[in-house]
């Protein structure tokens, strides 16, 4: 998708808005802004929007996706999907080998909850599943919340969640640039989901990446190594040194080239 996606309604993305039904994306890309807000730019529950998916209630499975496209959404902005609503094993969803290189901002300017939380992530902003599966990632994006927002804080975590037993979720090998913005990991907003409130340095699933440790190689490495699994000929991420600077899954480009046109 190229194109601008906006909703004054809200579950809004650039492939997907809103879904029932399984659905496995494959080389998806995104390169469009998606955006959820009213004419006035005010905002009480217009929700859910995502690069490649708006709102799940079955099966979503993202593989070698792309999104390069701002998400602007008051409630629930993520990087590939904004909900993803579940509480069983047929509903889930399972982002791996995805680069998010959009920014995302967030923030209702309105709203009659009186206990305001809105969730934003590179990958998935809030669910309610513990079969949540978000591995071998990449993300290069920002995160702003819109000035005039009356949301409290934390709102920036990983995963933002309900009462889903989110240490059962399979986290591995997410390389962030900007992974000192989140404080928390997980974040369930009611009390009573208080276990669910987990500090980023309570996972070693997110880890802090620099611009330089993308472009040196060993980062696509490490990905690929860790990613691998029963295919030993399967490379998920591709990376040509002084040509590509973070790894790709484009396979134009070679895996991992030294100067001297060596695989590293």
């Amino acid at each position: 998708n190229n194109g601008a996606v906006q909703s004054f309604t809200g579950q809004a993305a650039g492939i997907h808005g809103y879904c029932e039904t399984k659905v496995e994306y494959t080389d998806c890309v995104n390169n469009g802004t998606v955006g959820i807000y009213n004419p006035d730019g005010t905002n009480t529950a217009n929700i859910h929007a995502g690069g490649i998916a708006g709102s799940f209630q079955s099966v979503a499975i993202f593989t070698n996706c792309v999104n390069n496209g701002k998400i602007d959404a008051p409630y629930r902005a993520g990087g590939f999907i904004g909900y993803a609503w579940a509480s069983k094993t047929n509903a889930y969803c399972d982002i791996q080998f995805c680069i998010n290189t959009g920014d995302l901002s967030y923030g209702r300017t309105a709203s009659t909850d009186e206990n305001v939380h809105d969730w934003c992530s590179p990958f998935v902003a809030y669910t309610n599943t513990a079969f949540t599966t978000v591995k071998y990632n990449i993300d290069l994006g920002t995160y702003t919340k819109d000035a005039n927002a009356i949301t409290k804080n934390p709102a920036m975590c990983f995963i933002g969640c309900s009462n889903a037993n989110v240490k059962e979720c399979d986290v591995q090998y997410n390389y962030i640039v900007n992974q000192a913005a989140f404080e928390y990991y997980t974040y369930a907003s009611a009390d009573k989901n208080a276990a669910q409130r987990l500090l980023i340095s309570e996972t070693t699933g997110v880890l802090a990446v620099t611009h330089d440790e993308l472009k040196s190689g060993k980062i696509c490495v490490a990905l690929n190594n860790a990613g691998q699994g029963g295919e030993d000929s399967k490379y998920w991420f591709y990376q040509t040194l002084g040509t590509d600077d973070i790894p790709t899954v484009n396979a134009d480009s070679k895996w991992v080239l030294d100067n001297n046109g060596t695989y590293v």
